[in-house]
This record gives C-alpha cells, structure tokens and sequence, in this order.
C-alpha cells in the first residue's frame, strides 16, 4: 500500500526546478541587467579602475559592476545550497606614465 503512495505523492507535489543561465559576451554601458559603481563600460569589458585617458588620478582606484537581479542560492524547500558554475576572464594592463 505504501509504494503505490510514493508516485501519487510526486504526481501531486511536482519539484519546482528553474534554471537561470546567462552569458555577457560584452559589455556596453547601456546594459539594464549591470549596475556600475566606480567602474564602466569600455571597448566591450568593463573597466573597474580610474584610466589615464580620462585624466583621473589612479590612485586608490576600484569599481564594482554588479547583475541587477537577485540569483538565488539557497533552496528554501529542500533547505540546500544550489549549483552552480561560474567563469571570469580578468586583464591586468598597466599603462606606463612618462614623464
């Protein structure tokens, strides 16, 4: 009687399962889904620190680009932690001043 039980009970109670994918491939500053503070948008990356060309001082520079949705990490249900998987590509350029 038992395991006729168990198929009903999925059938009534279906897991909620969403999967949330994206991928930037570029960057523009007119992106809705990127919050920018600091930081811009700039030859399709963005640039988290001050640049010479814009004649600021590079000191003590830093920028933070931020996806505007929630992503949600913990299954409140089953009380787990989700999957996921993530890759960046960082470029550290330094730009020599002469002088």
């Amino acid at each position: 009687m038992v395991s006729g039980l168990v198929p009903l009970i999925f059938i009534i109670c279906p897991l909620s399962i969403t999967a949330l994918s994206f991928n930037f491939t570029s960057f523009t500053d007119d992106n809705q889904n990127i919050t920018y503070e600091q930081a811009f948008a700039a030859n399709n990356s963005i640039q988290l620190t001050r640049n010479l060309l814009l004649g600021s001082d590079l000191n003590i520079s830093y920028g933070r680009a931020t996806y505007s949705s929630p992503l949600p990490l913990w299954d409140p249900d089953s009380k787990t932690l989700t999957d996921f998987q993530t890759h960046f590509t960082f470029s550290i350029v330094s730009q020599s001043q002469s002088g």
